[in-house]
């Protein structure tokens, strides 16, 4: 496999028997390594991989770090074997069928270490997982490769450029469900940080938008085949809905699933009212007609959803000013993007 120089009996188990090592749960997604603890009574603490200093939760999804005020866009899975040196020997595998989209082989290049990342196309929605951390990389693949489920990408470990290392007791891969932005993210990264390194063309870690793998696993425990990707991105709660005066950015050919059709009827469509979970991901978009929308405002902040926002505060995507709501520098951003 030339992945590490000892291959664990583990290792060769998942290679040859996949399914036996990351068994899925009645969905699109396996679990990326063996370890299984997240559906264990009280597993939490042998599944995430605690922050310095702190509990597991700071290795979970969500608004779970600096008291809540600091976001983290996957989970931090924990390793469950090591070798004589203590370091990880956990196979990562491809957590659904897809193709390769990157590889990174340079952990100075990224906070992520080295990482690849994979393409799905599940129930007509363009979806990506990231693989993060890695000890070390199955150097046959390529990007464009098609890539099975199950399929051993490399070995979890704690690779990274950040000044503080990853200690070999947190030694974990960081995986992520996620939806590309923007397929002109190197473009626009360019222009609006022109004294900043993008080693990683569009698959930078910023233009990405995650939901919790882990929910999405327990879910898929729950419901067996009764369990739909798509609806599960529709049911997330709405943090605020936009107006974008814009009618074709990236997002609308790539999602098509998660946008409506325009009206019957004369009257132009002149922009899309764009509903946004708390992480930043677009769940709904429907077209707005001229009439419907006079006026020439780039964008128009048209709902905000006061108990997510406070219950959600680590995105900050819109601010309380005066008795009303306003676009926070983040949601600008982040639309900045979406329709560049």
């Amino acid at each position: 496999m030339r992945l590490v120089q000892t291959v664990p009996t583990l290792l060769l188990a998942c290679i040859f028997l996949p399914q036996a090592c990351f068994g899925g749960a009645g969905g699109p997604f396996h679990l990326p390594t063996p370890n299984t603890a997240l559906f264990e009574p009280g597993g939490e603490d042998r599944f995430y991989a605690p922050t310095p200093g702190k509990d597991w939760q700071g290795g979970a999804y969500g608004c779970t770090r600096t008291e809540g005020r600091q976001w983290h866009e996957g989970i931090d899975i924990l390793a469950t074997e090591r070798d004589s040196r203590g370091e990880p020997t956990d196979p990562v595998s491809a957590a659904a069928d897809g193709v390769v989209a990157y590889i990174n082989a340079k952990p100075a290049l990224s906070n992520y270490g080295r990482y690849i990342v994979l393409r799905h196309v599940i129930e007509g929605m363009e979806v990506y997982t990231l693989y993060a951390h890695l000890r070390s990389l199955d150097d046959r693949l390529r990007r464009g490769q098609a890539v099975r489920a199950g399929q051993v990408l490399g070995v979890l470990g704690r690779s990274t450029n950040t000044r503080t290392p990853i200690g070999r007791d947190r030694a974990h891969l960081h995986f992520e469900i996620a939806f590309l932005i923007s397929d002109r993210f190197d473009t626009w990264f360019r222009r609006n940080e022109p004294n900043q390194r993008n080693d990683h063309g569009n698959y930078n870690g910023q233009n990405f938008i995650g939901l919790d793998p882990a929910e999405i696993f327990r879910l898929q425990q729950a419901l067996g085949p009764r369990f739909s990707l798509l609806r599960h991105v529709q049911q997330q709660t709405p943090l605020c809905t936009v107006r974008v005066r814009d009618t074709d950015f990236p997002w609308l050919r790539r999602q098509p699933r998660l946008v409506e059709p325009a009206p019957a009827g004369t009257d132009p469509v002149v922009g899309y009212e764009i509903t946004f979970a708390y992480q930043g991901l677009p769940i709904r978009a429907v077209p707005v007609t001229a009439g419907a929308w006079p006026g020439h405002a780039r964008y128009q902040l048209v709902q905000v959803n006061e108990a997510e926002v406070r219950d959600r505060p680590c995105q900050r995507m819109v601010t309380r000013r005066g008795t009303g709501w306003t676009l926070a520098s983040r949601g600008e951003r982040l639309l900045d993007l979406l329709t560049y």
